[in-house]
């Protein structure tokens, strides 16, 4: 499945077409195909701080990750649990990038 480009995602968030706690997730996740400086200037002033405190703040394992809570559309057979673990890998890889991005910024400005 295509991933939808951070610049869309953003719009979508400033058109109500996804809620903030979506965004963040999303912008999150988006950080296993791109840096964490390219998306943070994407990121709405109004949800900097939902970013800074997940990246600062990583699960110890994906198990640990939250779960999305989402409906999917499929045809055939679907295994739920096999989505969820990958959404919750997909997490703990893009909020571990996030996490590295943010000590790095502030061990820099120490």
């Amino acid at each position: 499945m295509d991933e939808i480009p951070p610049e869309k995602l953003v719009a979508g968030y400033h058109r109500g077409m996804i809620t903030g706690h979506e965004l963040v997730w999303q912008l999150i996740t988006a950080a296993t195909r791109i840096s964490p400086k390219e998306l943070l200037p994407l990121v709405p002033e109004e949800l900097l701080n939902d970013v800074r405190q997940r990246g600062l703040n990583p699960p110890d394992s994906p198990e640990a990750a939250p779960r999305v809570i989402a409906s999917v559309c499929s045809t055939g057979a679907f295994d739920w649990n096999a989505w969820q673990r990958e959404q919750q890998a997909k997490y703990y890889d893009g909020v571990w990038r996030w996490y590295r991005f943010l000590t790095e910024q502030a061990s820099r400005h120490l």
